[in-house]
């Protein structure tokens, strides 16, 4: 069989351009659905307040829609119970939402972790991270949200969960 130039270029395009490599292929990303207590990114201020209880004090920020990145206006309300806060948003004259939580101490279930816990817990639990990042005495495990809306963070000391975060990407 004789090759021609065309034959050649089609065959280069498609072991370049349409086969799975190393070079090409898109890295799947690892989603966690971070849970406290039954509340995640999809719960609102009465679920909130059902499943967790009542906060030790809420902090609450209006910005004006000229200001804000939904061009609405928007409330960010910080629930703050001890070694968790909570963030949730409204826009406009719409339903509160979570778009962050924070775990810093130990009397809080992530989705089956805690604070304390292994990096081996973590990527028993999860799966392999999206990403992982060495900064000075602490290592962070990154995961996605579901649709890959935001980030889960583990964050270790010498081994050992130190902090839990997830937040959604507003703008």
């Amino acid at each position: 069989m004789k090759i021609t130039s065309l034959t050649l270029f089609v065959l280069t395009f498609i072991a370049i351009f349409l086969m799975p490599t190393g070079l090409n292929a898109q890295k799947v990303l690892t989603e966690v659905d971070l849970r406290i207590n039954g509340v995640g990114e999809d719960s609102g201020h009465r679920e909130v307040i059902d499943k967790i209880g009542k906060p030790l004090r809420v902090r609450t920020e209006n910005i004006r829609a000229d200001q804000a990145c939904s061009d609405q206006n928007e409330r960010h309300r910080t629930l703050v119970y001890d070694g968790l806060e909570i963030v949730l948003l409204r826009i406009g004259k719409g339903e509160e939402g979570v778009t962050s939580m924070k775990v810093t101490s130990g009397d809080w279930d992530a989705s089956g972790v805690g604070i304390g816990d292994s990096m081996d817990a973590v990527v028993a639990r999860f799966g392999e991270p999206s990403s992982r990042e060495v900064r000075d005495d602490r290592t962070v495990l990154f995961y996605v949200t579901p649709g890959n809306l935001g980030s889960v963070k583990f964050e270790f000391v010498d081994g050992k969960i130190a902090g839990i975060s997830m937040s959604q990407t507003l703008c």
